[in-house]
């Protein structure tokens, strides 16, 4: 007997942590488009398309939340790079870590160990 896996679709996806027209321009190349259906493949490639314009330390384990909706079938995605080594912050942010005030749930781990 054959099982097929649920099969979900986008929802919203937003990439934090980067200048805002970059994350859009990697948004509209993504082909993660709200509606299109999903394929976790789709996320490595994005990671590997895009390696010379994501920080140095950029994961998709790390780097990529999934939240699924099961009962609309959808997943929204966001990609967060703040804390990461060469991504831009803004001068809250910057501050906050500065005096070591940014709570850690918010920045990736990779990001925190020096």
């Amino acid at each position: 007997m054959i099982h097929e896996a649920a099969q979900f679709r986008v929802g919203k996806f937003e990439i934090l942590g980067l200048d805002p027209s970059l994350a859009q321009a990697l948004i509209d190349d993504s082909g993660l488009k709200p509606g299109s259906v999903f394929n976790a493949q789709q996320v490595k490639a994005f990671f590997e398309r895009n390696k010379s314009l994501l920080p140095l330390d950029a994961r998709p384990e790390e780097n990529t939340e999934e939240i699924l909706r099961e009962r609309e079938s959808i997943i929204d995605l966001t990609m967060d790079f703040r804390g990461c080594a060469g991504t831009q912050s803004t001068p809250l942010a910057r501050s906050e870590t500065e005096q070591g005030l940014m709570c850690s749930k918010d920045v990736p781990q990779h990001c925190l160990s020096n």
